[in-house]
């Protein structure tokens, strides 16, 4: 037993590491957040994918924004159909390797070569301006599940707060429960400084 009990703690450790989320983010240090309630989606369905070979998939789709609007609305958001404060997006992926990158080479453009618009599998693909953030940003080569929340302030089309998360997951179709753990963890740390309250 005393054999076997070094293994149990280290398994234990290691499964700890597995399912936690790391979770990172960046916003526009001018925008009055205390101004944002309401919101919109940025679109209701995808308008372009960037890889042919992989569909759009609606169920993880609606994952993402079951948990999402779960969490806006803890956050006081209110859903709109018309003149929201803030316009939501998201982008997801699930590779063999993740690293987020900082694409200096490529700025002031979002994407460089090989990208098709905003969600290489499953997000957006839009238009709405950075310019207050000191660089982009984008997903390469990704082994666990990782999601990417913007908010984008509605009046002059310009992302004002990205959250991302990312944890190991069973399968590239991330389950609902999954889904919610990453969402959460992300929205904890909305308004700026939210987390830091605690």
């Amino acid at each position: 037993m005393k054999t076997l009990l070094p293994l149990i703690l280290l398994f234990g450790l290691l499964w700890g590491c597995a399912s936690s989320v790391s979770v990172s983010t960046d916003y526009d240090r001018s925008a009055n957040f205390t101004s944002y309630t309401t919101y919109k989606w940025y679109q209701d369905t995808p308008p372009a994918r960037r890889d042919s070979i992989r569909t759009y998939n609606t169920f993880l789709d609606k994952r993402i924004r079951s948990a999402v609007e779960a969490n806006m609305a803890r956050k006081g958001f209110r859903l709109v159909d018309s003149n929201p404060d803030i316009l939501v997006a998201y982008d997801v992926k699930v590779v063999t390797r993740q690293e987020l990158h900082n694409d200096y080479g490529y700025y002031p453009g979002w994407y460089g070569p090989g990208w098709y618009g905003y969600g290489w599998w499953y997000g957006y693909r839009y238009d709405y301006g950075y310019s207050r953030f000191a660089y982009p940003m984008y997903i390469d080569q990704y082994q666990d599940g990782t999601i990417i929340i913007d908010l984008v302030d509605a009046r002059d089309n310009e992302l004002v707060w990205r959250g991302w998360g990312q944890m190991r997951v069973d399968n590239v179709n991330i389950s609902q429960s999954e889904v919610d753990k990453i969402v959460s963890r992300i929205f904890e740390k909305y308004p700026p400084g939210a987390d830091k309250k605690k």
